[in-house]
């Protein structure tokens, strides 16, 4: 009795049917992911906001590093993970703090790694009045704040305030080493960070 079974060639067929629908498949859901990840971080940052005008009623101020934090002058913040503590303690405004879905790039390094540091996990919070020494003094003045996220590139600008004059500008003269604003037009995969201002929490 003859046996039947798959030729070679028909196993290279399937293979290959296999192949062609998985590299279809596969960036579908990778995009898929990152736009989800982008709406995610949208989402907490406009939590975060509220969060942010609610204690602004109460204190008469934004906050800006966790209670009894030392500072040593105006030109020395809090670490990222800690800036926003006041928001849920004592008065909670937030239960807890949202992480920021997307992975920040270790600082000090050229390598691509990330860290797991709650100070890299974080969207990094900053108030337009106590930018670090030597920065540019913002028209904003002492009621602007600034959330932003690292974005799909997973890499943070910088943990200073940059104003949306400032990011207009960069862009204006085409310097891709400055910040840059996250745009979906250009790709999911677009570099840049996703900023929210305030008052008022305004996206760019």
């Amino acid at each position: 009795m003859k046996k039947k079974a798959f030729t070679l060639i028909e196993l290279l067929i399937v293979v290959a049917i296999i192949a062609i629908l998985a590299a279809i498949a596969v960036p579908n859901f990778l995009e898929a992911q990152t736009r989800s990840k982008v709406s995610r971080a949208k989402a907490d940052m406009r939590s975060l906001t509220t969060a942010l005008e609610s204690y602004m009623v109460d204190q008469n101020q934004y906050p800006y590093k966790a209670l009894n934090y030392p500072i040593r002058n105006i030109n020395t913040d809090a670490p990222w993970n800690i800036r926003l503590i006041p928001i849920t303690t004592p008065v909670s405004y937030m239960s807890s703090l949202p992480r920021d879905p997307f992975r920040h790039q270790v600082a000090g390094t050229s390598a691509p790694g990330y860290s797991d540091n709650p100070i890299y996990t974080t969207f990094i919070y900053q108030r337009s009045d106590l930018r670090v020494s030597g920065a540019i003094v913002l028209p904003e003045g002492r009621s602007a704040y600034l959330i932003n996220s690292a974005g799909p590139d997973n890499n943070v600008a910088s943990d200073s305030y940059w104003s949306i004059s400032e990011l207009e500008a960069f862009e204006r003269m085409n310097i891709r080493t400055s910040p840059q604003r996250y745009d979906p037009t250009n790709g999911t995969l677009s570099p840049g960070d996703i900023y929210r201002y305030g008052p008022g929490g305004e996206v760019r």
